[in-house]
C-alpha cells in the first residue's frame, strides 16, 4: 500500500525564524513561508508528536526509514529540540478559538510567537538522500509576538544626565568647551 501524505497536529509550540505572515524570498524569487518550532523537550506531547514523525519516516521508507532525514533536530547550541515546517503557499490561519482569520486580520508573527500548526508529511529525495519533508497547511495563534517599532522603544527620563544642545533638537544651554560639559576632544585626549 502506497502512502502518500500523512498530516499531524503540532504541540504548541514558541517559533523561530518565522516566515509565516510574508514568505521568505531569500532564497526563493517566489517566496517560501516557513518557520521553525521551538518544541519543549520531554513532554508527552512533544514524545507523541516526535514518535509520529519517526512512524511516518518508517511508512514511507521502510527498512530505509534510519537513513531519512527528518524534519527534527537538536540545536548544537542551545540543545533545543526544532521543528521545521514550510510551504509555498500562504497557510490558513486561526486564533486561539479556532475562528478562521480574514487576510486583513492576520498579524506580523515574529519569532517568539506561540503557534502550533496541522502539517503534510511527505517523502522526497534531492541528491541521492531521502527526507520526510514537513508542508504548513493551517496555523493556530495561541500568542502573538508582532515587531517592536521605534514608537516603543521610549527610555525613562534620567535626571541630572546629559542633555542635548537646543540646535540638536536638546534643551540644555551647555556648549562643548563650558564648565559642566564634555565635548569630545576633551574626553579622549589630554590637554
Amino acid at each position: 500500500m502506497s502512502i502518500d501524505k500523512i498530516v499531524l497536529q503540532t504541540p504548541i509550540a514558541r517559533t523561530r525564524y518565522s516566515h509565516l505572515s510574508k514568505p521568505d524570498t531569500k532564497w526563493n524569487s517566489d517566496g517560501e513561508y516557513k518557520t521553525e518550532l521551538v518544541l519543549e523537550k520531554n513532554t508527552e506531547e512533544t514524545k507523541a508528536f516526535v514518535k509520529s514523525v519517526e512512524e511516518a519516516a518508517r511508512a514511507y521508507y521502510g527498512a530505509d526509514a534510519a537513513k531519512a532525514m527528518l524534519p527534527l533536530k537538536t540545536d548544537a547550541e542551545t540543545g533545543e529540540l526544532i521543528f521545521k515546517a514550510k510551504s509555498s503557499f500562504k497557510p490558513k490561519f486561526v486564533d486561539s478559538d479556532g475562528v478562521l482569520l480574514r487576510e486583513a486580520n492576520i498579524p506580523n508573527i515574529f519569532s517568539g510567537s506561540e503557534i502550533r500548526m496541522f502539517v503534510t508529511l511527505k517523502p522526497t529525495a534531492a541528491q541521492g538522500k531521502i527526507y520526510v519533508s514537513s508542508y504548513i497547511q493551517a496555523v493556530q495563534l495561541i500568542n502573538v509576538v508582532e515587531s517592536s517599532s521605534s514608537s516603543s522603544l521610549e527610555f525613562d527620563k534620567v535626571e541630572d544626565g546629559f542633555k542635548a544642545r537646543p540646535d540638536l533638537g536638546g534643551s540644555s544651554e551647555l556648549q562643548p568647551g563650558d564648565a559642566g560639559a564634555r565635548d569630545l576632544a576633551s574626553s579622549f585626549l589630554d590637554q
